[in-house]
């Protein structure tokens, strides 16, 4: 496959294109995966969120690695609104991207919502 992801969104497959020499710092760095602890807090936000919210027709990754690649590729457009992280999906089980959240505000979201 090289260089390129498939992904599906709705049912479609979409191919896309990765510069080979472009990197995340924080994915080459060590950070290859998220911790245990982190996904779990993803995974509870997401139940709390609801299915629509969370997964609805967000496009499907296979993998947090292949979620990982297309975030820093939407991350590194200029004139993007926001950076975009991956997350797991408690009712697909795939991965979705979603606006950066900090932990403090995934773990607030979490206990107000409980």
């Amino acid at each position: 496959m090289g260089n390129n992801i498939v992904s599906k969104s709705r049912g479609v497959a979409r191919t896309i294109m990765l510069d080979p020499d472009s990197s995340d710092a924080r994915f080459e760095s060590g950070r290859d995966y998220m911790d245990e602890k982190l996904k779990q807090l993803h995974l509870n936000a997401g139940r709390l969120s609801g299915e629509q919210k969370t997964c609805g027709t967000k496009m499907r990754h296979p993998t947090e690695e292949i979620a990982k690649k297309v975030a820093n590729k939407m991350n590194a457009r200029p004139l993007r609104k926001y950076d975009v992280e991956p997350y797991p999906c408690p009712f697909c089980g795939m991965w979705h991207l979603g606006r950066t959240m900090p932990i403090d505000v995934l773990k607030s979201f979490a206990a107000e919502k409980e």
